[in-house]
C-alpha cells in the first residue's frame, strides 16, 4: 500500500482522493507521504501480538503427536469458550 500512496501522490493526487480510492484513513496517507519526503523508504510496522502465540508450545506438542492443526485449534477455541 505504501508503495501505491507514492505512486498516486507523485502522479499529483490529492491525500485526500488517495484516503478515499485505497479506503483507509487520510492521517495514515498523510504518514506515508510524509515518510516518502522525509526519505524514508517504507515505515516500519508495529509487531502484533499473534493470538496463538501463548499457546505455541502446546500446539507444537499437540503437532508432534501427530494431530491435525484444524483439531488442535477447534480444541483450543473449545477450551477457550469453557474457561469463559
Amino acid at each position: 500500500m505504501q508503495t501505491t500512496v507514492k505512486t498516486l501522490y507523485k502522479q499529483g493526487y490529492s491525500k485526500s482522493h488517495i484516503a478515499r480510492v485505497l479506503s483507509v484513513d487520510r492521517k495514515t496517507v498523510r504518514k506515508i507521504i510524509s515518510s516518502f519526503n522525509d526519505g524514508d523508504e517504507e515505515l516500519k510496522k508495529k509487531p502484533h501480538p499473534l493470538f496463538f502465540e501463548e499457546y505455541r508450545e502446546y500446539i507444537e506438542i499437540q503437532l508432534g503427536k501427530g494431530l491435525y492443526l484444524g483439531l488442535v485449534s477447534y480444541c483450543l477455541f473449545y477450551s477457550h469458550l469453557v474457561k469463559s
